[in-house]
């Protein structure tokens, strides 16, 4: 296993991570024909790129557009409910 030169380590002072600043496991596996990605933590964020750093930044857009998409369907689920939407931190694992 290798780390990516494209993610730093965060220190999380607080033990608590935000969802806007979380820390989640992208995959990169070499083929001849370039590099499939995904992220472990977030079903549908998957790509490819010729490159390592082509397969990155279309990582960066999947995440990008299954969060928009997600959060598209929540708010459609809920229109018109008395709900109430906030942001969200979680013990760091």
């Amino acid at each position: 296993m290798r780390t990516s030169p494209f993610f730093s380590p965060r220190l999380w002072e607080s033990g608590v991570r935000s969802l806007e600043h979380s820390d989640e496991t992208a995959v990169f596996k070499k083929f001849p024909e370039g590099y499939p990605a995904f992220v472990e933590e977030l079903p549908g964020a998957n790509t490819q790129g010729e490159t390592l750093e082509q397969a990155h930044g279309n990582l960066v857009e999947a995440v990008q557009l299954v969060l928009e998409a997600n959060r598209r369907l929540a708010e459609e689920s809920i229109a018109g409910e008395d709900v109430i939407r906030g942001p969200f931190a979680f013990p760091a694992s």
